[in-house]
């Protein structure tokens, strides 16, 4: 049963982690050493000032993480915090709400392989990123106002850091996998010892949810919530929360990718509170728009295509080939 759940989240890493992930991983280090996020932050000074009190400067991580992937936001920050440009309270802040899935993936996993309906996912999608907006918003007067960037950053591009993002996002990448792994073990161990039977029967006798263990597995690991019943559009807040809070397993993938030098408590608390806020602004959403969101009896279903290992496979050995080649130039200078 080990075997299988490895096996089975190894084949996860390779068809939707590393496909939807490493071109972001690669791209945060390469904006933050080239200082390009300054000027992608420019034309959001105001809001950024005087509305989210974020410092200029950092308002286009805050966009990012919004739909690059759950750990791209904290990859940014300790990216930011290794270069000594933020502070680590400053980080700590932030990754409050920098923190987030990606559309192509909570619309895939629970728009498509759920609802049949793209937009059904794309609107818990938007409950996640609405709650996101509310917490850095409403949060603002405890921070200070930030000042205007003072003077121009000059943009700095060569091989050198290109190639060091590509190995510094390879790197990280590789540890959100290796986690995925080892928590699939966990999870199996888990079912074996009746744990999450256990948990789930108190949840059932306190909410009287139904499919109480397949939700106390998507709190554990995000992916199980495609195992929820078809077309359930009931539990589309409480996926939205699901969503919002990401599960124990992204929080330790953020927890390896900032390597210990950004507490986590602060995070972990919005995470909690914004898991039951997305529900809320979820609800009123369907409200809102959940004539055009839940597909009509009979509609066509949408299916995902299935996709290959293959091009994650190639893609890690050329990300390895090119870091060899990088070492070996190094020993003959």
């Amino acid at each position: 049963e080990i075997c299988l759940g490895m096996a089975s989240a190894i084949l996860n890493c390779l068809t939707v982690i590393i496909p939807s992930l490493y071109g972001f991983m690669a791209l945060s280090g390469f904006l933050i050493r080239t200082n390009f996020y300054i000027y992608l932050s420019a034309p959001f000074s105001f809001a950024s000032r005087y509305i989210f009190r974020i410092k200029p400067e950092l308002f286009s991580v805050f966009l990012i993480s919004l739909f690059a992937g759950y750990p791209v936001g904290a990859k940014l920050l300790y990216e930011l915090l290794e270069e000594n440009k933020i502070t680590q309270k400053e980080a700590e802040t932030m990754l409050c709400f920098c923190y987030a899935g990606s559309p192509t993936f909570i619309a895939g996993l629970a728009g498509i392989k759920l609802f049949s309906s793209l937009k059904a996912g794309l609107l818990i999608y938007f409950s996640v990123i609405l709650t996101n907006l509310a917490i850095a918003i409403f949060s603002a007067p405890l921070r200070e106002k930030p000042q205007k960037i003072k003077s121009k950053t000059e943009i700095k591009l060569s091989a050198e850091i290109l190639i060091n993002s590509i190995e510094s996002g390879a790197k990280a990448l590789f540890q959100v996998c290796f986690m995925i792994v080892f928590f699939s073990i966990i999870i199996v161990i888990f079912e074996n010892l009746g744990t999450i039977s256990f948990i789930s029967n108190i949840l059932l006798e306190f909410t009287g949810v139904k499919n109480a263990d397949i939700i106390v597995k998507s709190m554990l690991e995000i992916s199980n919530i495609s195992s929820l019943p078809a077309n359930c559009f009931n539990y589309m807040p409480l996926i939205a929360g699901i969503f919002s809070f990401g599960g124990v397993c992204i929080i330790l993938q953020i927890a390896a990718i900032t390597k210990g030098k950004i507490h986590l408590g602060k995070f972990i608390l919005t995470r909690i509170i914004s898991a039951f806020i997305s529900p809320i602004v979820c609800h009123i959403l369907l409200k809102a728009f959940g004539e055009g969101v839940i597909p009509v009896s009979g509609m066509p279903h949408i299916s995902l295509r299935s996709i290959s290992p293959i091009p994650s496979i190639f893609l890690i050995i050329m990300t390895i080939m090119l870091l060899l080649q990088k070492r070996s130039n190094f020993k003959k200078i």
